[in-house]
């Protein structure tokens, strides 16, 4: 395969990648008992859920139903907690951190059992003090009312969206809002929400996010001058990104690296594994590599912010051991794609893995 030298120049940003509080990650209202709730947290410490309430109602009415946290529930920082409906698929069952029993046997909490037209909100407390942090579907606080919208609320520009859907949050969301129709948006552009098919459970259990608490470091790289005076800059990045808040440095390096392809390595897996993109940050190429532990249909991906596939980069059968895919920043009509956020999919058989890349120019 050939191999080609490029400089990379890369503008970094810091950001404190920080939520300011818990919040909603995702909601399902999937078929017949398919329902929850997921909570992300990215403060940058874990939390006890101890101090945070689940409030629910239903067809417009005021709040109804509680959920409670026993002292000591603790979430960790970058994690999530699914509330689910023990009627629920067995996939959500088995991710799921309180399974709510179905008040229609012998359960008493309706917490997980909605449909498109009722709001949940999260609640913290503060002492005396409970405030709302976050909602899902219209509630006004002051007035401790809401209305009923029919089936469901148009979100992202799609019509009674929180019905028969499940709804992800954009991973460019710092924390909750208790301004739904801010939340919902009028659009894809608009809304903090990506509208997903009903019984889609692909990201359930994990959230993406540009704040989850990861401290930025820049280890001693002197032995690496360029100009006999500054060090390169190396990142370790862990499982964050880079948010614009504020422009540091600017640095460049050459790196020899092969052309767009895929190389299969003599190795055997024992698992299947998705291996961080390399180099992250980038511009214009970076390196996808994937433990695949048996011969298997597959498909490489690439989506951008607003839950669109922009380039499909492998669909096809492929061996056993460890694959390497390049991307060359080029979506499926060849087109350069624009500095952003994007992420990217590895599916094969019943695997299904997403992480994140940055592309800078």
């Amino acid at each position: 395969m050939n191999r080609i030298t490029v400089m990379i120049i890369m503008i970094c940003s810091l950001a404190s990648g920080q939520a300011t509080d818990l919040f909603f990650s995702e909601y399902a209202e999937g078929s017949s008992n398919n329902k929850y709730l997921e909570i992300y947290n990215g403060t940058g410490s874990d939390v006890d859920l101890a101090n945070y309430l689940v409030l629910g109602n239903y067809n417009g009415n005021p709040f109804n139903d509680t959920l409670r946290f026993p002292v000591g529930t603790m979430l960790t920082n970058g994690d999530v907690y699914v509330i689910a409906n023990d009627k629920a698929s067995s996939e959500i069952v088995a991710v799921a951190d309180t399974i709510i029993e179905d008040p229609y046997a012998s359960g008493t909490s309706y917490i997980a059992v909605f449909n498109g037209d009722d709001v949940r909100g999260l609640f913290k407390i503060d002492g005396t003090d409970t405030t709302c942090i976050d909602l899902f579907g219209f509630y006004d606080i002051a007035a401790d009312t809401s209305d009923d919208p029919g089936s469901g609320w148009d979100v992202a520009g799609v019509t009674a969206a929180t019905k028969d859907h499940t709804l992800v949050r954009k991973p460019t969301i710092k924390g909750g809002n208790t301004d739904w129709i801010e939340s919902a948006g009028t659009d894809a552009t608009s809304s903090e929400w990506v509208v997903l098919d009903k019984d889609t459970f692909t990201d359930l259990g994990e959230h993406t996010s540009m704040y989850s608490g990861v401290v930025w470091t820049f280890p001693d790289d002197s032995d690496h001058d360029y100009d006999g005076t500054n060090g390169r800059m190396v990142f370790q990045i862990g499982n964050s990104c880079i948010p614009d808040i504020q422009t540091r440095d600017v640095f460049a390096y050459f790196e020899t690296i092969e052309a767009v392809g895929i190389d299969t390595e003599d190795i055997l897996p024992l698992k299947f594994a998705v291996h961080e993109n390399y180099p992250n940050p980038f511009n214009p190429i970076t390196k996808i590599s994937f433990d695949l532990p048996e011969f298997s249909p597959t498909k490489v991906t690439v989506w951008n912010m607003l839950g669109q596939k922009v380039a499909t980069l492998y669909s096809g059968d492929l061996p056993s051991g460890r694959h390497t895919i390049t991307f060359d920043a080029r979506n499926d009509n060849g087109i350069v794609l624009p500095s952003g956020l994007y992420f990217y999919r590895v599916e094969s058989g019943h695997f299904v893995a997403t992480k994140k890349m940055m592309l800078l120019k």
